[in-house]
């Protein structure tokens, strides 16, 4: 049996010989390039850009360029003369679409040759390609807010380079948001539109969340997504937004199932005034856990034989007055399921 340390010892040795093979394929080729690495800067999305590289045979035999491979379909390479005599010198034209690229890019050639069993160079090629028109940010996190306040952020669309760029409508998928431009000028090349996007004052409670859909006349990207989420506390907060008792039988064993409902007060003293229920069959009761502040609403099945005879889904509200000036009326949902 081979031991651990073997196997350990073996793959650590094909891994070193793969790395040093690695690093020698880096360097086994004759030809003299002037220069191994090109940084193309900017380039604006969908521009082709064109630029050739020198090589040279310095040897006394000539050398065959049998093959030349690229990182990606974005890049064209063709080698002229593909057969050099000794001393003489060729071009590398190479031609980079930024068609459908956003961001950094890195890319590289292969240049295959017969000067050597293996003969390789490698050139590097590296370049940022940026949109005509560009979007500041994809989303927008407002955090944690009181209900009633209206935090507002900025979302800039930058048009770089896209002559008589249009903003033809914004549209919300959550009403809780609202949108308006107060930068208009983003119709020319260099300026910007500046939208604001903000929470309505009567947004609900709990987590919030939606897109501002923006349509413009940009072709490449007609309609800009920004991702949108709050989440609306009060200062007398649940800890659910709903009730769902399950699914229940109209039988003894079910009574006595119950759900409960916390309540939360943090910069008020409340009181609980009444807690009703639309539905019959359930049985409430109130719990003090710290006076003012702290509550307990427990919903228990009493009488299923009382729930609606006609249904299977049942829904209902419970509802509750406090003394809260900011929610004096608190309405949460009541689902469940019986089966026939």
């Amino acid at each position: 049996m081979i031991g651990p340390f073997r196997v350990l010892f073996a793959l650590l040795l094909v891994l070193t010989l793969l790395s040093l093979n690695s690093l020698m394929a880096q360097n086994t080729s004759l030809l003299e390039f002037d220069r191994t690495r090109m940084d193309l800067g900017r380039v604006l999305e969908g521009q082709k850009k064109k630029f050739t590289f020198t090589y040279k045979n310095p040897d006394s035999a000539s050398i065959t360029i049998r093959k030349v491979e690229t990182s990606c379909g974005c890049t064209a390479a063709v080698p002229k003369p593909h057969i050099l005599a000794p001393g003489a010198t060729g071009t590398l034209s190479i031609e980079f679409d930024s068609t459908g690229r956003t961001g950094k890019w890195t890319g590289y050639i292969k240049i295959f040759d017969q000067s050597s069993p293996n003969g390789l160079s490698i050139i590097h090629l590296q370049a940022e390609v940026v949109p005509e028109v560009k979007l500041s940010r994809s989303y927008i996190y407002f955090g944690e807010v009181y209900r009633g306040q209206t935090p507002n952020q900025p979302i800039v669309l930058e048009n770089i380079a896209f002559k008589g760029f249009k903003i033809e409508k914004v549209e919300s998928t959550e009403k809780a948001y609202e949108t308006r431009i107060s930068e208009p000028n983003g119709n020319h090349p260099g300026g910007r539109f500046t939208l604001e996007v903000s929470l309505r004052p009567d947004a609900p409670y709990g987590f919030i969340e939606g897109h501002i859909h923006v349509h413009t006349n940009y072709s490449r990207n007609p309609v800009f997504r920004i991702f949108l989420i709050t989440r609306v506390k009060g200062r007398v907060e649940l800890d659910m937004t709903k009730i769902d008792m399950g699914i229940l039988e109209r039988t003894p064993e079910f009574i006595g199932r119950e759900k409960i409902l916390g309540i939360r007060s943090h910069d008020e003293s409340i009181t609980i005034h009444s807690v009703r229920t639309d539905l019959e069959g359930l049985e409430l009761e109130t719990r003090t856990l710290k006076a003012g502040h702290q509550f307990e609403i427990i919903v228990r099945l009493a009488a299923p034989e009382k729930l609606p005879p006609k249904t299977s889904r049942i829904r209902g509200t419970l509802i509750l007055l406090t003394s809260s000036q900011e929610r004096p009326e608190i309405s949460i949902p009541i689902r469940m399921i019986l089966r026939k």
